[in-house]
């Protein structure tokens, strides 16, 4: 599978990174169950305050002109 991998990601591969491609493909592997993996990962790295549905689905006044 990891020969697999590699050929379908990269162009080439070096000696000197290969721990780096391990480590990524281990990664994926054990959480390649979890649906939203990317959407918690990004919501914990953006650390932004909590949007509540009614500001979310206000309509914007737009300035007069």
């Amino acid at each position: 599978m990891f020969k697999r991998s590699i050929a379908g990601s990269y162009h080439k591969v070096s000696v000197k990174h290969l721990d780096t491609y391990l480590d990524e493909f281990e990664w994926r592997f054990n959480n390649r169950k979890k649906t939203y993996i990317l959407r918690d990962i990004l919501l914990k790295q953006v650390a932004a305050p909590n949007l509540e549905c009614k500001r979310l689905t206000a309509k914007i006044q737009e300035p007069a002109a």
